[in-house]
């Protein structure tokens, strides 16, 4: 077999290989924030909303039943 027809693939699954190397990146330096939050107390404005009343379809089949699920 001729060589130049090997060195092709050769040489390109090794330039494929040395491109897709790992790349390393540096640790980016810690952001500080000196500020001081204020939360304070919040009151609501308005009632909650009505419970929703929900119903359960009957069994999928015989045998089965439903869990409260709470």
């Amino acid at each position: 077999m001729n060589r130049t027809l090997l060195a092709a693939p050769v040489l390109a699954i090794g330039l494929a290989l040395f491109v897709s190397g790992c790349v390393v990146r540096a640790q980016p330096a810690p952001v500080a924030v000196n500020a001081e939050v204020d939360y304070g107390t919040v009151y609501p404005t308005v009632p909650p909303p009505a419970p929703m009343v929900e119903y359960r379809p009957p069994p999928p089949g015989y045998g089965y039943y439903w869990d409260h699920g709470e």
